[in-house]
């Protein structure tokens, strides 16, 4: 039988049999710059062999010897990060067969270029500076809470902070609920109610109704007296305007704490997942698992309990006689009741308090740790260049593909291929923030209809650069794309020549509207500390305030060194607004938005 391995300068350290079903753990951690190869003893006949590392294809290929297949010792794990699955893949010789797995190792990666610290910093500044894109496109749609005056507070707090914030606010309302349950307010309402009658009460229409098809006439001598019918009633009543609001707040309550109860599951789950690879202990020092993930659990299972015992007491408040069988409503009334009797006042003033920290909230995403370092990176740039945009001026005007709304008031960060963000100057100019972009041959671009420009080779292999920045002008059948920037991240500290003989061919892109070419520039993004980070291949352009020192009809190839920092720098302010992107990329856009005679709104960051 076939055995697959993973070896370690030629030595196995770990072996399965193929075809032995689920995947077998490795429980060392490794890391990521590590040498190591794989090979299959005993290959069967005929049959073809390749190798996937996570979701991507080993970039070198197998050699056959005799019995062995071999891959050479390579940092195969390069980019890799936490839980990372090697799957070993086969066909029939007719290469018709389509590849089947037949052996799989967990492994777990630990980063080593990028260390842990500056990882999660990345996910952190990923996540505080795409909270200010929500804002922008939430605080212009209709989605908002009508209890107060804020329309749309965004916050990126962890569902633990958001539950703390969500238990002070329940002290406040229910100390309220507590003064208003022992004396509420009372209307007066009419009421219909059957009471005996001697012919001169008001009989509700209804009533009368109901004496016709009786057959009974109360005006006539034979009438039979005392009689019953349905009459109007004038009493005190709780069924007010602001009781129904109330009942509102304790439901919006609710479901807040739900979202982040469902949220601290996740995220537990996601943890003991991967509590076999990092459970692991070398020199007898605590393992990750015991020194890190304990203490997370411990704090998240901490507000589990809260979340479960807030969720008690509220449904226990809205089970009060004065809330029971209550219409929900979502709008504070200007009512003389919530400006002047104290506990309605104190009610309002709380939840209000709340609105405006954080209607809107921009979840962890725990899925988003467990990215490849090199995906990470990549994203990273992305939103590091969207938020350099926002920052220069420019209004984020819509989104495609960046968030995902899984309740009403809760977001999550999912940046796929295909998403853009497309901004907007004074003058109507769009500049667009596309995301791994597929860019096809001019046919089928034509065909397809969704892209405005075509790469300049005539084959069916689409193209997908890591970013695309396209700068169009408004015009009568739509916007043309003028100019475009093209940028690729390498996780690499050095650019080397094969890093550009894998990209230059994106110089090449062409408008669709006219076929002129109008990719402008290339910069290649990577992982690096340089005293000087905005730098071009020839060494005879500079980069200014303005730019580069070239005009735009030359085609220009840059590099970009921006290294994610190993802590955030700034913390978060109360109102949910967030510091710039890093300088380098700051310095980077405003460069282009005067190269190309983009006009923003301003040139600082604005609460809009």
């Amino acid at each position: 039988m076939a055995t697959f391995s993973i070896t370690r300068f030629g030595d196995p350290i770990i072996s399965v049999p193929v075809d032995t079903g689920s995947a077998t753990l490795l429980r060392e951690p490794i890391e990521e710059s590590q040498l190591f190869g794989f090979e299959v003893e005993d290959r069967e006949p005929e049959t073809d062999y390749q190798l996937m590392i996570g979701d991507i294809l080993s970039g070198s290929g197998p050699v056959g010897r005799k019995k062995l297949v071999l891959w050479d010792d390579a940092q195969h794990f390069e980019s890799a990060q936490g839980r990372v699955e090697v799957r070993l893949m086969s066909r029939g010789p007719a290469h018709q067969d389509r590849w089947r797995e037949r052996a799989a190792v967990s492994v777990y990666v630990n980063p080593t270029k990028l260390n842990d610290l500056r990882y999660h910093a990345m996910f952190d500044e990923i996540r505080r500076l795409a909270s200010g894109l929500v804002f922008d496109l939430t605080s212009k749609s209709t989605r908002r809470l009508d209890l107060g005056p804020v329309q749309s507070g965004v916050s990126h707090r962890s569902s633990q902070m958001e539950l703390l914030s969500l238990r002070e606010v329940w002290r406040g309302v229910s100390d309220a609920l507590g003064r208003i349950a022992a004396d509420p307010v009372r209307g007066l309402a009419s009421r219909e109610e059957l009471k005996l009658c001697w012919g001169g009460e008001r009989i509700s229409a209804s009533g009368v109704s109901r004496l016709v098809a009786a057959g009974i006439d109360p005006r006539g001598r034979l009438a039979t007296r005392p009689f019953q019918a349905l009459c109007h009633t004038i009493r005190e009543s709780t069924d007010i305007p602001e009781h129904n609001v109330i009942s509102g707040v304790l439901g919006f309550l609710k479901e807040r704490i739900n979202e982040c109860l469902h949220s601290i599951r996740v995220h537990v789950d996601a943890i003991e997942a991967d509590r076999p690879m990092r459970d692991t202990r070398f020199d007898d020092q605590p393992s990750l698992y015991e020194s890190n993930d304990i203490p997370k659990v411990e704090r998240l299972l901490v507000a589990a309990k809260i979340a479960e015992s807030l969720n008690a007491e509220i449904s226990a408040a809205e089970r009060l006689p004065f809330l029971r069988s209550r219409r929900r409503s979502m709008s504070f009334p200007n009512s003389p009741v919530f400006r002047y009797v104290e506990p309605y006042y104190r009610l309002r003033s709380a939840v209000e308090q709340y609105l405006f920290s954080s209607t809107v909230v921009l979840d962890d995403g725990a899925d988003l740790r467990i990215k490849s370092t090199q995906r990470m990176y990549e994203q990273w740039v992305f939103i590091q260049l969207a938020s350099a945009m926002r920052h220069c001026g420019l209004r984020c005007r819509s989104e495609a593909g960046l968030l995902g709304q899984h309740t009403r008031y809760r977001f999550t960060l999912d940046i796929d291929r295909g998403t853009t963000l497309s901004f907007e100057d004074r003058d109507g100019r769009i500049v667009n923030v596309r995301y791994e972009p597929y860019i096809y041959c001019e046919a089928t671009a034509r065909q397809r209809k969704d892209s405005s420009i075509f790469q300049g080779e005539s084959h069916d292999v689409a193209w997908s650069p890591d970013l695309l920045v396209e700068f169009t002008l408004p015009g009568s059948e739509g916007a043309i794309v003028e100019h475009v920037i093209v940028m690729d991240a390498k996780y690499t500290r050095t650019i080397r020549d094969s890093h550009w003989n894998d990209t230059l061919k994106y110089l090449q892109l062409r408008s669709l509207h006219d076929g002129r070419q109008i990719a402008r520039q290339l910069w290649l993004v990577h992982p690096s500390d340089a005293a000087q980070p905005i730098t071009f291949r020839d060494t005879a352009v500079r980069w200014t305030a303005d730019g580069p020192s070239r005009p735009m009809l030359e085609n220009l190839a840059g590099m970009l060194a921006m290294l994610p920092p190993d802590r955030l720098t700034a913390e978060e302010s109360e109102d949910g607004w967030v510091e710039a992107p890093v300088k380098t990329m700051a310095s980077f856009a405003e460069g282009l938005i005067r190269y190309f005679g983009i006009r923003p709104f301003s040139t600082k960051l604005q609460k809009l």
